[in-house]
């Protein structure tokens, strides 16, 4: 509670239905119902915890989202094309500290 209007997840979905058309609506639409009950549950009308963005973001964009976040995770669904790493967690301490 005390970390409440100070604490936001971005979820940033980069779609992969144009390369993988196995990864259907469905998924889409239960990530975004659960986003919902969230907001509902412990957002105000001021503050959303939970923000889903579902675009294809440019280097610049994500370098930007990087280096202004506290804690990283990235994570791939699957292996393949994705040239992104399979998991990877980062916090501004690793930064801090020279890491």
């Amino acid at each position: 509670p005390d970390q409440r209007g100070k604490v936001i997840l971005i979820q940033a979905n980069t779609p992969r239905h144009h390369i993988d058309p196995s990864i259907p609506e469905k998924l889409k639409n239960e990530i975004e119902e659960i986003g919902e009950k969230i907001n509902s549950k412990f957002g105000t009308n001021d503050w959303k915890p939970v923000h889903l963005l579902w675009c294809a973001f440019p280097l610049e964009m994500r370098v930007a989202y990087y280096k202004i976040s506290r804690v990283l995770v990235s994570t791939s669904m699957r292996e393949g094309l994705d040239l992104t790493t399979y998991e990877y967690l980062f916090t501004d301490a690793f930064i801090q500290k020279g890491a």
